[in-house]
């Protein structure tokens, strides 16, 4: 039997890491939550196998500085950045920051079904 991806979900907000969880649980994958980046970072290496999903603006390190340090551990590990704010003032710096190519931004505000598209 294969085993399910994992699937890392890292948001300051408990029900949306709870809901994230649940809808991916749900649908097959296997998640752990982590409600900051820095918790996260302690249980998230080098070859971690699957998948991270992060909201962008958390208090403490925020998402674009835990991309950062991901990508200083493992330039390969795949990683969704989420955001529930449609008007990120700081949204084409982060664009721009991020290698674009065609299919790897979706619509923001993030929503589940868009992310099943």
């Amino acid at each position: 039997m294969a085993r399910a991806m994992k699937v890392a979900i890292v948001d300051d907000e408990a029900d949306m890491r709870q809901s994230i969880s649940q809808w991916l649980a749900l649908s097959g994958f296997d998640t752990e939550t982590y409600a900051s980046a820095e918790e996260a970072l302690k249980g998230i290496g080098p070859e971690f196998p699957g998948v991270i999903v992060s909201d962008i603006k958390m208090p403490g390190m925020d998402g674009m500085a835990f991309l950062k340090r991901l990508m200083s551990l493992d330039s390969g590990l795949p990683v969704i950045m989420i955001t529930g704010h449609g008007d990120v003032p700081s949204m084409p710096g982060i664009l721009m920051s991020l290698t674009i190519t065609p299919g790897n931004s979706g619509p923001m505000p993030f929503s589940a079904s868009s992310a099943l598209a």
